[in-house]
């Protein structure tokens, strides 16, 4: 199995390869795309202060105008499109999918996670929020057996996923994924 999740999907995936494991199946790719253990995060971050809220929302300004700064004339208008797009579908979502949605973010923040006999590989962002520990695993440090491979793509957390960035982190996951196939008996990458 090659698994991987995105922010808290990273969580799942995490979860997922336990249960494989257990039922003694090989996981031959665990990766993490820019999660962190929810201990990590909360325990080093006043999430709900003023200051923090300030913060974010310059940060996430700075990384709309840094997406927009590298796209040309027709991808600027598509960017602004999807965005708007985005916050209109938060806006009119459905009272009962925001409580789905909810229990969801309640159940990952709860999430405690137990070491997995295997190998994981993470791949972060390079920036990182102020106030974060510097910590390449992101609080994953000793809850993978096999070790961590850690990764880094240019950029902040959700700006890894999108272009341009999204290049660098196709490009290494490719790496790992070429690597985990060519240890397999038999198979070519």
């Amino acid at each position: 199995y090659f698994l991987g999740g995105f922010c808290s999907g990273g969580k799942v995936a995490f979860e997922i390869a336990q249960q494989l494991h257990a039922q003694r199946q090989k996981v031959a790719l665990l990766a993490l795309i820019n999660d962190s253990i929810s201990a990590f995060t909360e325990s080093h971050l006043n999430t709900k202060s003023f200051r923090y809220k300030v913060y974010r929302y310059g940060q996430r300004v700075s990384h709309h105008v840094g997406n927009l700064l590298l796209l040309g004339p027709k991808e600027k208008v598509t960017y602004v499109l999807e965005k708007a797009r985005i916050v209109k579908m938060a806006i009119t979502l459905p009272h009962d999918l925001r409580e789905a949605q909810n229990a969801i973010s309640r159940a990952i923040r709860n999430y405690v996670p137990k070491c997995y006999p295997g190998r994981m590989t993470l791949f972060r962002a390079s920036k990182q929020l102020p106030g974060y520990p510097h910590d390449p695993q992101r609080g994953w440090g000793g809850l993978a057996a096999g070790g961590i491979e850690v990764h880094e793509v240019p950029g902040y957390s959700a700006s890894i996923i999108l272009e341009p960035r999204v290049r660098v982190l196709a490009e290494q996951l490719k790496d790992c994924l070429d690597r985990a196939q060519a240890t397999e008996p038999g198979k070519q990458p």
